[in-house]
């Protein structure tokens, strides 16, 4: 018997297509969903950590859709393994091997080229180091960016280092929560504002990662 567990921070139409695509790649007997979050918690207390851990059976896996091992994600884990022994895959940012994998996923939904650069725009931190978004931008192409909403290089400091006449620019959050509405996608973001002032052409996706089929068949092959 092998269960997943998919620990999320919230529910999402696209996470719920993966626990779908899950089931039917058939190699684990049960998907479950997890979720972190505070609100998620009040609103589906059967989906929290702790609920979800007692409910796995035989062999345990946790495929966590967060970028780093921040603080809800390890309080999180530790509900989880405070109730069954599970084999926890590192958050995509935390692993050489995963971030080769990611950014090999990232070249597919966005071809790096010179007549129009792509700006990946992630979470980031204030309160540590953003090691892995660096790892990352050094296996993207020489026309594709990462921005930090919070950490740097912000979104004004990767549009001063894009030299291309046009920009596409794309969430790195897996799911279009509250982030992608209104801290990237909003008329009055500092995202839209750096955007318009540099006077380029630009296309603005507000669709999160799952929502893009290279990403979650990555995702799958990774937990195959």
């Amino acid at each position: 018997m092998k269960t997943l567990i998919i620990l999320a921070y919230a529910p999402d139409k696209y996470i719920d297509l993966l626990q779908t695509e899950m089931k039917t790649a058939g190699s684990f007997d049960h998907v479950l969903l997890s979720y972190a979050g505070c609100r998620a918690r009040n609103a589906y207390p059967a989906c929290s950590p702790s609920a979800i851990a007692k409910r796995a059976k035989g062999d345990v896996t946790v495929l966590p859709l967060f970028m780093t091992d921040g603080a809800v994600y390890s309080a999180a884990k530790a509900e989880i393994d405070a109730s069954v022994r599970a084999a926890h895959r590192a958050p995509l940012l935390e692993n050489k091997k995963s971030i080769d994998g990611f950014a090999s996923a990232l070249r597919t939904v966005c071809i790096d080229n010179a007549a129009t650069g792509c700006i990946w725009v992630g979470h980031g931190s204030h309160a540590r180091e953003n090691s892995g978004y660096a790892e990352l931008q050094a296996q993207l192409g020489a026309h594709t960016k990462i921005a930090l909403l919070h950490g740097k290089p912000d979104i004004r400091e990767a549009l001063q280092t894009l030299e291309t006449p046009s920009v596409s620019l794309f969430p790195l959050m897996f799911t279009a929560g509250h982030h992608v509405r209104k801290d990237i996608c909003a008329a009055d973001s500092p995202v839209m504002q750096a955007l318009q002032a540099t006077g380029k052409p630009f296309a603005l996706s507000k669709r999160g990662l799952l929502a893009y089929g290279e990403f979650r068949a990555y995702l799958r092959m990774r937990n195959a």
